[in-house]
C-alpha cells in the first residue's frame, strides 16, 4: 500500500510499479498518511521519501511539517516500524518521533541523503 496527498508522485509511483512489472501487487491511494491504513490488523512497515531538494522551495515548513508527521506516525501507526527518507540527519528524530536505529547514508536522484530505520515500538 502507498499513498500521497501529490497526484504527481503518485504517478510517478505508478509508472515505475509498471516498469518493474510488479503494478499488480501494489495499491496507490491519494491519501494522508494521516488516515493510517484501513483494515490493517497487524504491525507493518511504514517508509516515507518525505520531502526535500527542489521538491521544498522553502524550508522555513519542515520543522512543522517534521514534528507533525512523528505524531501521526505514532498515533497512526502504533507498534509499526519505520523508514524514513530525508535530506539532513537532524530532521529524523523529528520526523520519526525518537532517534532512529540505524542511518544509511545513500545518494538518491543525484543528492545526498539519509535514511532513518526504526525498529517496531513494544
Amino acid at each position: 500500500v502507498g499513498s500521497d496527498l501529490n497526484a504527481g508522485a503518485l504517478g510517478t509511483a505508478r509508472r515505475n510499479a509498471r516498469r518493474a512489472g510488479v503494478l499488480a501487487d501494489v495499491q496507490l491511494d491519494r491519501v494522508d498518511v494521516a488516515a493510517g491504513v484501513a483494515g490493517a490488523s497487524v504491525p507493518g512497515l511504514v517508509v516515507g521519501n518525505l520531502p526535500y531538494g527542489i521538491r521544498v522551495s522553502a524550508r522555513d515548513g519542515l520543522e512543522a511539517f517534521d514534528a507533525d508527521l512523528g505524531r501521526t506516525l505514532a498515533r497512526a501507526f502504533p507498534g509499526w516500524r519505520k523508514a524514513l527518507l530525508v535530506d539532513d540527519e537532524a530532521r529524523l528524530a523529528r520526523a520519526g518521533g525518537s532517534a532512529p536505529r540505524r542511518v544509511h547514508r545513500l545518494v538518491n536522484g543525484g543528492l545526498p541523503v539519509v535514511l532513518g530505520v526504526w525498529e517496531a515500538e513494544r
